[in-house]
């Protein structure tokens, strides 16, 4: 038995010597299969007998780095050791010896040793200077400086990146990435270099493309606009001729559109428009500057072209998901039906498909469609029952419904989801609005019980006070304040030093406020300033207290009289509303909240008929928060205000019309796509149609 073994083998061995270097693919091969197989033993016999059978040859040089690797992923050090040592050694003058060492670099990185990973990058560098794969080992030499912090040897590495390896024709894609590394740090005027020199240095290649665009995102995002727009036109100048060219233009219009810069959005949805009629990202620009022209007619138009022309293309169903965004605020609700479909039809086990669903129910609600908008619910769902956002979807859904007006599907939604999801927070969000829905309608009897509810259910739930705070709210704004007050202080006695206190705290002063126990309302502001000034929620507390008042003012009836003049009571409650406001705006760090109280003041000086001191606020806060989603009412108003003095006659025509002129043209400027944009162009279409009148 033992000989005919042994006959067997010898066989077999004088098989492999005859059949040549052919046969090692296939023993390759096989070393492979045990390796997967976690056969290492077997791997390891069959790659060391290519090594010994083939010596210098490619079969032998990939054998040898496998073996090597295979060391290092089973932990064997000192046999890693030895075999890369061999190839070395046997393999100095290989033309495949940098892209075995960097492949070897790499595995003794995912092992966890870095240090011998760089020594194996460094030595692929100082040898093999002129390959590819010892310029991606200096590549790696820059990410591991930058990883560690250690931007002196990162900027060495990066520069040496540069000299050495400046004819390797792919280093403009390892410019972009390292810039990106860079950027990933902060390290931003390093990250501008990189892309710098890209853009200097590869003219036609596509990574010096893609450096001009992050050029002209890394100033547009913390507001450099002036350099921003130089970058913005080179690389229009530039780059117009690379494939991908007419995407770059229009991401870029959306990056420029969600900083609110619209001058820039039309201008780059125009020359993608117009420079590229054919392509599919120059066709969505077009969608985009004909909404923003409020051409809908013609965007319609566009959009059907899209589906036609373009439906096999994978990203139109992303690209015309996004439009349904800015085709919902200009009221085109038919259009989004059929975009949502059409996501739907295309992506629909894409993460936004229980949205472009709740869109759909939201569109149809707005049709008027009441059999459309039950069906959307219904598959919402069910379709996404086990969706890992479906609580937040049927919570935002149940709001949209109260906002418009649908209380009863609102309070079924809301209950569905405390029913299905209680262990999600949007359910005890929900949970809160059944409880604010039933106060609302005088129902209190089913609003304790909701209440009841709310702590058995959440009772663990970390944010349970800030929601109890939110339920007295409520009964404050219902006029019930011996409910509010009993609400504030449950929080205050179970939550002492826990944050939420905030809103209980706020709340007794508004209960004060609405008490007309305006000495201690008073007082009380000032310690809840002292004693939450590094609390995080601060400035939209105190920016509640003000709306105490502001409410309490307009509900205030107006003296009888030609002129309605504001009763003593409202006028007090305006100069209340006003002093909290500016005390957010002057002794508060500055955040959102800050540009809310400029826009509330600015309406508090209207109110008073400090009309001056109105435009002033407003001018501040247009200036400083170019950002603030309400600008184009804040513009609006102004206007308006004007006009309506210019009505009365408190002032002269030659003072209100260059005032209503500036805020107008500001809004067709800036926030074209805005409701104020048709009053306000019919407005100056008028004026311009007037003096051309009186011209003849």
């Amino acid at each position: 038995m033992c000989e005919r073994t042994s006959f067997v083998a010898v066989v077999a061995s004088l098989a492999l010597v005859i059949a040549g270097p052919g046969c090692a693919p296939d023993a390759f091969e096989r070393a492979q299969k045990y390796e997967r197989a976690g056969q290492y033993t077997r791997a390891e016999q069959v790659y060391q007998r290519i090594v010994t059978d083939q010596p210098g040859t490619d079969e032998a040089l990939n054998a040898q780095k496998q073996l090597t690797i295979l060391y290092i992923a089973s932990g064997r050090e000192p046999e890693a050791q030895k075999a890369l040592k061999d190839l070395i050694a046997a393999f100095s003058t290989h033309k495949d010896t940098a892209a075995a060492i960097w492949a070897i670099a790499r595995e003794f990185k995912k092992a966890g040793n870095p240090k011998k990973a760089i020594e194996l990058h460094q030595y692929n560098v100082e040898h093999f200077p002129k390959d590819r794969y010892a310029m991606w080992s200096q590549v790696e030499i820059t990410y591991y400086h930058i990883e560690t912090g250690d931007f002196t040897a990162a900027e060495a590495a990066s520069n040496k990146l540069l000299k050495v390896f400046s004819a390797q024709p792919t280093l403009s894609k390892e410019i972009y990435q390292a810039a990106k590394r860079y950027e990933k740090a902060g390290k931003i005027e390093k990250t501008l270099a990189l892309h710098q020199y890209n853009v200097e240095h590869f003219l036609k290649d596509q990574y010096a493309m893609w450096s001009q665009v992050e050029i002209v995102k890394t100033h547009l995002h913390p507001g450099n606009n002036q350099a921003a727009d130089a970058a913005c036109d080179a690389l229009l100048a530039v780059f117009s001729t690379q494939p991908t060219f007419p995407k770059e233009v229009y991401q870029l219009a959306r990056e420029y559109s969600e900083l609110n810069r619209s001058d820039r959005t039309l201008s780059l949805d125009k020359y993608n428009a117009e420079h590229f009629p054919n392509d599919m990202y120059g066709l969505l620009s077009k969608v985009y500057y004909h909404l923003r022209k409020a051409e809908y007619e013609a965007a319609d138009t566009v959009v059907n072209r899209l589906l036609r022309e373009f439906s096999g293309q994978p990203g139109l169903a992303k690209e015309v998901y996004h439009l349904t965004g800015p085709l919902a605020k200009a009221r085109q609700f038919d259009t989004s039906v059929r975009l949502y479909q059409y996501f739907l039809e295309k992506q629909p086990q894409d993460e936004q498909a229980i949205f472009a669903q709740k869109g759909l129910a939201l569109c149809y609600t707005e049709l008027g469609d009441g059999v459309g908008a039950e069906k959307a619910v219904e598959k919402l769902l069910t379709g996404f029952a086990g969706h890992k956002r479906i609580a937040e979807a049927v919570y935002e859904l149940g709001m949209y419904c109260y906002r418009s007006q649908k209380f009863d599907r609102a309070l079924a939604l809301h209950q569905y989801n405390v029913v299905h999801f209680p262990k999600e927070k949007y359910a005890m969000w929900s949970q809160v609005e059944i409880i604010k829905s039933y106060i609302r309608d005088g129902n209190p009897q089913a609003a304790n019980a909701a209440y009841e509810k709310l702590l058995s259910l959440f009772a663990s739930g970390p944010t349970l006070a800030a929601e109890i705070g939110r339920v007295a709210d409520t009964y404050l704004a219902a006029g019930n304040l011996e409910k509010a007050e009993k609400l504030y202080t449950y929080v205050l006695d179970i939550r002492p030093d826990n944050q939420q206190i905030l809103w209980a705290k706020a709340g007794m002063i508004k209960l004060d406020i609405a008490r007309g126990n305006e000495d201690s309302a008073q007082s009380k502001i000032d310690d809840f300033i002292s004693d939450f000034k590094n609390h995080l929620g601060l400035p939209e507390a105190v920016f509640s207290i003000g709306e105490q008042y502001w409410n309490q003012a307009l509900s205030q009836p107006r003296e009888a009289g030609p002129g309605k003049a504001l009763t003593d009571e409202a006028l007090s409650d305006y100069k209340e509303a006003l002093a909290v406001w500016e005390r957010i705006i002057k002794e508060l760090p500055a955040s959102i909240i800050t540009a809310q109280a400029y826009h509330m003041a600015a309406e508090c000086y209207r109110s008073l008929g400090q009309y001056d001191k109105m435009v002033q606020y407003c001018d501040e806060l247009l200036r400083n928060w170019p950002d603030y989603a309400h600008n184009w009412q804040v513009l609006f108003r102004v206007g308006q205000t004007y006009r309506n003095l210019e009505a009365k006659g408190a002032i002269s025509e030659s003072e209100a019309e260059p005032m209503i002129r500036s805020a107008f043209q500001r809004i067709i400027q800036y926030y074209p796509d805005s409701p104020a944009a048709t009053p306000a162009h019919e407005w100056l279409e008028y004026m311009a149609a007037l003096s051309e009148g009186e011209q003849k």
